[in-house]
């Protein structure tokens, strides 16, 4: 996988866990969008390891609620609470982050390297992105979609079709910037439309 890269099983080391598995794309190392399954029970409970920095974010998105989790940036606790099915949280991989999970966990963890956001931006002739702002535990209806629709190819990832995992990253990627990156990007307006329905 490379030196740098949280997803699939390297994400699932730093969860104490054997096994995380993920979906990810083709193309360059530095663009790939991966999806990847993190389930921790109750003998994995504690403040995980510290994901090393790099330039990307994780979108985490909740499928069972977690009665405590907090969010660590630098060695320091910033937020603490519960979160229900269906929300989600926002971390900036430059931060240092890391969680402490109260208990068992199941979620999907959306790997989104800054290039996927710069490259959105430049074919929208819109400034790049610099920040994505989201209160920890917003529920997000679009995500939990999303994770809806690729969980059972989680489990079978040798059928995903060829260009179905670009289409949700692409998908994905437009909603993350324009909800939580205030982006412009009217070039994608099918996208953004498709997202104000499902709202």
């Amino acid at each position: 996988m490379g030196p740098t890269g949280a997803y699939g099983h390297r994400l699932g080391r730093y969860f104490g866990l054997d096994a995380a598995p993920s979906l990810v794309t083709s193309g360059p190392r530095r663009r790939r969008f991966a999806v990847t399954r993190l389930c921790c029970g109750r003998d994995q409970l504690g403040l995980k390891q510290t994901i090393p920095a790099e330039d990307a974010f994780i979108v985490i998105l909740h499928l069972a609620a977690i009665g405590h989790l907090e969010l660590w940036r630098h060695g320091h606790p910033v937020s603490a609470g519960t979160y229900a099915p269906g929300s989600i949280s926002i971390a900036n991989l430059m931060d240092d982050f890391a969680v402490s999970i109260g208990g068992p966990l199941d979620c999907l963890s959306f790997y989104m390297p800054r290039p996927l956001f710069d490259a959105l931006a430049d074919e929208a002739g819109a400034p790049r992105l610099e920040a994505l702002q989201c209160a920890p535990g917003h529920e997000d209806p679009i995500i939990e979609q999303i994770g809806a629709a690729l969980l059972p190819l989680l489990a079978s990832p040798e059928t995903v079709a060829p260009g179905f995992l670009e289409h949700i990253a692409l998908a994905t990627t437009v909603h993350v910037a324009h909800t939580y990156g205030n982006l412009r990007l009217d070039a994608y307006a099918p996208f953004l439309r498709w997202d104000r329905k499902l709202h």
